[in-house]
């Protein structure tokens, strides 16, 4: 009985781990190289909100978008905000460093708002 990968009778290929041969292949495995290890650099101007202090930020932003008969902002709107979003220094990929919302999230809802102030204020219907 084999694994069913090799033709039936022929033994499979075995590994010399000191010489790094492979004897049924005859050819040499690369040797994995080994660097200098590199000192990580945390930058510490990109300051996250706690995880308690999202929460609350969530909490509130929930509050507001039920208040507000959980009305979307409209595609062009969403476009605008996630426009202004892009170019913003407190924008952690999909993330806001401010208040720690998902960007595509919040800015999907009419009535929140950017912990800064850039979006532009929507009119509540």
């Amino acid at each position: 009985m084999g694994c069913g990968c090799n033709k039936k009778g022929t033994p499979p290929a075995k590994l010399n781990v000191e010489t790094n041969v492979n004897i049924k292949k005859g050819f040499t495995l690369p040797e994995p190289e080994i660097g200098e290890m590199k000192e990580i650099v945390i930058d510490e101007s990109i300051k996250k909100p706690s995880l308690l202090k999202k929460a609350l930020n969530l909490g509130e932003a929930v509050m507001n978008h039920v208040a507000d008969g959980m009305t979307k902002a409209t595609n062009k709107e969403f476009t605008v905000r996630m426009d202004i979003c892009h170019n913003c220094p407190e924008r952690d990929n999909t993330t806001c460093t401010k208040c720690g919302c998902e960007l595509t999230v919040k800015a999907a809802w009419r009535s929140a708002t950017c912990p800064m102030d850039k979006w532009p204020e929507l009119k509540q219907k």
